[in-house]
């Protein structure tokens, strides 16, 4: 018997959007630097089951163990200018970017995991507290 899939649900795979967000950008959402890679704002892992959509993909440097991305995961990395990127700073600046260039990807997160969850994610993993009064632009 087969094991149960762990990304189950009904979740939007849209093949394409990680083409489209590998060329729709030039600079890291983190750090503004050149981007190498695409990361899954909302995870794709359980329990958030995030979707390969545009809104939950973003721009950053390095892979999922350097740079940016590495940072995000939990490996600190110190850039060219001599910056010290830790997860917790990463995340803010991510946080900081989506805030102010991408409403989509926050009403996303809201609607996908819900007002209250949505709120409660994006201040614990990216240090982003949203406005009681916050409506998408």
């Amino acid at each position: 018997m087969a094991a149960a899939d762990p990304k189950h649900g009904t979740r939007i795979k849209d093949r394409d959007a990680l083409t489209r967000a590998r060329h729709a950008g030039d600079e890291c959402a983190a750090c503004g630097r050149p981007p190498s890679n695409v990361h899954h704002f909302v995870p794709k892992a359980a329990p958030w089951l995030g979707d390969d959509v545009d809104a939950n993909l973003l721009l950053l440097c390095g892979t999922g163990t350097m740079g940016c991305h590495g940072a995000l995961h939990g490996s600190p990395y110190t850039d060219h200018d001599g910056q010290r990127w830790t997860m917790a700073e990463t995340a803010a600046a991510v946080g900081r970017h989506v805030y102010e260039h991408r409403p989509d990807t926050v009403e996303y997160t809201l609607t996908h995991l819900g007002w209250s969850a949505g709120r409660e994610f994006l201040r614990r993993h990216y240090s982003l507290v949203l406005p009681d009064d916050y409506a998408a632009a």
